[in-house]
């Protein structure tokens, strides 16, 4: 048995492939060799640049 996440397919010999669809959100992560949690702290940048966007545009959310 074959499981091909990027072609989204499973093949078994003797029998037809079988396709299957994983939201990229979980199938990058798997590819990458990352669990979740790696995968997130993978954008920490990202994610650093939309919280000082977010706080500077709605400051009242973050008290100091």
């Amino acid at each position: 048995m074959t499981v091909d996440l990027e072609r989204g397919l499973i093949e078994v010999p003797g029998m037809q492939p079988i396709h299957f669809h994983i939201p990229e959100d979980r199938r990058v992560p798997l590819l990458q060799g990352l669990d979740q949690l790696s995968f997130i702290l993978s954008s920490q940048a990202d994610i650093t640049e939309f919280e000082l966007k977010h706080a500077e545009a709605e400051p009242w959310l973050y008290p100091v």
